[in-house]
């Protein structure tokens, strides 16, 4: 986790520079699987144990951000949720979603759980794949599918995250901050190298696990790469914060409405300011 170098300037002096910071983790103690889970964990852990990092990052006065961009591999883990240190904070920050990463069918194939008669069997990761309750900000987050790249010779298989999240600072910008990214006309990907989603979900295979809150990559003649859904990790129970959308507007006009209200600090509870806090709102 590395801070970025920042610059201050004191009144009548020169900036000064002040060295990025890189919060101190080895590597993985070797490359097996565990051992890579067990230093994600590691890592992961710092958003809900640290005191020192945490509160900084959820203080409106010392950081501002709209969202947390996962940009780690996901793994199944039996009875625990997926990403929930992400999807907590962006939760308790408010004003923010978490646009995470889903366990690649590669991965999970690996466990003979996700398998029936030699073959992939979506079902079973409904009925163990464990995504972040409500209380750890279900409908603060959701969670993309992996895409597959290849220089020609070699497959790899990439977390999708960082791709997706370039589609939402793009809508931000450029539409309204609670449009849609999903869809061939919103959500196309590409890029150099890309290949398409990490496993082609059939149909009847994207009617189990979408339902189920996880966003699909898809891969159509004629449109490419793009997202195939709209939805939180909030499934159960089904509400409007089920979208991602619906989501973005209650974050959208928090922070707009809060804006406003900020700058009425200590001025009087009358009518007239009133007034003015209802027109600019409105």
């Amino acid at each position: 986790l590395t801070c970025s170098a920042l610059q201050y300037t004191i009144p009548n002096r020169k900036p000064s520079f002040l060295q990025g910071y890189t919060y101190p983790y080895a590597k993985p103690n070797g490359t097996t699987l565990k051992a890579k889970i067990d230093w994600q964990n590691d890592i992961l852990a710092v958003l809900k144990d640290e005191v020192g990092l945490r509160k900084a990052l959820l203080s409106a006065a010392e950081i501002e951000y709209r969202y947390i961009v996962d940009s780690f591999d996901t793994y199944w883990q039996f009875g625990k949720e997926i990403k929930n240190e992400l999807s907590l904070l962006a939760k308790e920050k408010e004003l923010c979603f978490a646009i995470l990463n889903f366990p690649s069918v590669s991965s999970l194939c690996k466990d003979k759980i996700f398998v029936s008669k030699g073959i992939f069997n979506v079902n079973r990761v409904v009925e163990n794949v464990k995504l972040p309750s409500e209380s750890n900000g279900a409908s603060f987050c959701a969670f993309y599918t992996p895409l597959k790249f290849s220089d020609g010779y070699v497959d790899t298989i990439v977390p999708s995250a960082g791709l997706v999240s370039n589609l939402f600072i793009g809508k931000y910008n450029g539409r309204a901050p609670y449009s849609i990214i999903a869809g061939p006309n919103y959500s196309n990907i590409q890029y150099a190298q890309l290949v398409g989603p990490d496993y082609h979900y059939s149909q009847d295979e994207l009617h189990v696990i979408e339902p189920f809150g996880v966003n699909c990559m898809v891969y159509r003649p004629s449109f490419g790469t793009f997202i195939n859904a709209n939805q939180t990790a909030k499934q159960t129970p089904k509400s409007a914060l089920s979208a991602i959308n619906v989501r973005e507007l209650v974050i959208y006009l928090q922070d707009e409405i809060g804006k406003i209200l900020q700058s009425y600090q200590w001025e009087f509870n009358n009518p007239t300011t009133r007034e003015a806090i209802k027109s600019r709102a409105d």
